[in-house]
């Protein structure tokens, strides 16, 4: 969608809610450009492997941090090398698989005749493919398990789950595992049909087929003699969770809904949607290969020192309410200094006070700042790079999944960072106004004067 008809629609889409997978509206995804893309497993379920190694370890020793694919994680990955195959057009520059999502680097070398997200959708249906050929029975997660109890048919689910080794697979147990996928696989050829390829479609089909026991008959009885190869074991299955037959299901009149507002899983591989960046600016491909490769790196530190990274909500502070990142005992030193620089100052005026807070900080003082203005930015800059303890307040909030990025990860890894958000998250693109400056650098003020 452009922005000529964005504009001519937006009065009729409602509310606008936060999301990481909303596309650009006045990109053109079809057009020449560089994205990294983030995909994320649905239930940010560990399938793809595992990251080993330490955290500290340097780069190429026999403990530097490396992600071992399983054989799920393996195929996903000859699936994103495969995409030029496809789409003649598309470079793939980079991946870093890790264990519940995936990091890429695509290059849209020259105008293509379908947009980005066709490209993306085609490649989550091979990996769908691959996920119910390699794990069936996590493939056949249900999408009705909102609507029904799920006590007795986790517990029914346990043998199944026992024998896939995974947690996922005790969900088998409900009426959809035990339909053998066919809700998921029918779901995998809609998939294959809007990416526009017919052999997919077929493939999704075909997965069907097999993972409904190959035949009309067995999909004729019980959905639990589907998923366990025979009619008697099935009806025993169907009997423990209450599993209704597939006639009785096809005969039954369903209320029709908006399925996009369920709060379910879909028994597919990948959450719906992706989180795409578009290259802008000289850099910042060199930071995004190095993000990528630093990831197994960032989630064994987050491991090594889970109180650093865990973002805690509802956190009082000076009289405030806010999220937290990082070492939230810096707040109990004795002596903390607040980084205030107008922007009037001349560049020796903010080198002075550089100077002065810097020298404060080796002492064990801690500085304060929302680091607004650029005298403010260039000493906790300065700070930062020094290794001296620091508070910073962030207007944007966080999420559950909120983490340090840059300088800022490994400064908070160290026991050295605190960031503060007094507001929720939102991931509007918006320039801080002067009441919001005004209110970070008063909360700041207060949080010094608080000791």
């Amino acid at each position: 969608m452009d922005r000529e008809a964005f504009e001519k629609r937006k009065n009729y889409a409602g509310t606008t809610k936060e999301s990481m997978r909303r596309r650009s509206i006045s990109n053109d995804y079809s057009a020449r450009r560089m994205y990294m893309i983030t995909i994320v497993t649905e239930g940010r379920r560990h399938l793809f492997g595992e990251v080993r190694g330490r955290g500290e370890a340097p780069a190429g020793s026999a403990d530097a941090p490396h992600m071992e694919l399983s054989e799920l994680g393996e195929a996903v990955q000859e699936q994103w090398w495969g995409i030029h195959a496809y789409y003649p057009e598309i470079e793939v520059m980079a991946l870093q698989m890790m264990p519940d999502h995936l990091h890429g680097i695509l290059f849209v070398r020259q105008q293509m005749k379908k947009p980005l997200g066709t490209v993306i959708r085609g490649f989550k249906t091979g990996c769908n493919r691959a996920f119910r050929r390699i794990l069936p029975l996590a493939a056949t997660l249900s999408q009705h398990t909102q609507q029904r109890a799920t006590g007795t048919a986790a517990a029914a689910g346990t043998e199944e789950a026992a024998a896939a080794g995974t947690v996922e697979a005790a969900a088998a147990g409900t009426e959809e595992a035990a339909a053998a996928g066919t809700a998921g696989a029918a779901a995998g050829t809609a998939e294959a049909a809007a990416a526009g390829t017919a052999g997919a479609a077929a493939a999704g089909t075909a997965g069907a087929g097999a993972a409904a026991a190959g035949t009309a008959g067995a999909a004729a009885e019980t959905a639990g003699a589907a998923a366990a190869g025979t009619t008697a074991a099935g009806a025993a299955a169907a009997a423990r969770v209450g599993a209704p037959s597939v006639a009785c299901v096809a005969t039954q009149s369903q209320p029709k809904r908006d399925r996009r507002l369920d709060d379910r899983e879909h028994g597919q591989l990948f959450e719906l949607g992706y989180n795409d960046r578009i290259l802008l600016y000289e850099g910042q491909l060199d930071r995004w290969r190095h993000y990528l490769s630093d990831n197994p790196r960032r989630l064994l530190l987050k491991r090594e020192h889970p109180d650093l990274f865990r973002v805690r909500f509802g956190l009082t502070v000076a009289g405030h309410t806010m999220a937290a990142i990082g070492n939230r005992f810096l707040l109990d030193y004795p002596e903390k200094l607040q980084v205030q620089c107008s922007r009037r100052l001349s560049a020796e005026q903010v080198e002075q006070q550089k100077q002065h807070c810097l020298a404060e900080a080796r002492r064990g003082v801690v500085l304060v700042s929302p680091s607004i203005s650029t005298g403010e930015k260039a000493i906790m800059r300065a700070a930062l790079d020094a290794g001296l303890p620091l508070i910073f307040l962030e207007k944007d909030g966080f999420t559950s999944y909120t983490k340090p990025g840059g300088q800022f990860f490994n400064a908070c890894a160290s026991g050295r960072l605190l960031i503060l958000a007094p507001w929720e998250h939102h991931n509007r693109r918006s320039t801080i106004t002067r009441p919001e400056c005004l209110a970070l650098n008063e909360m700041a003020k207060h949080l010094c004067e608080n000791e």
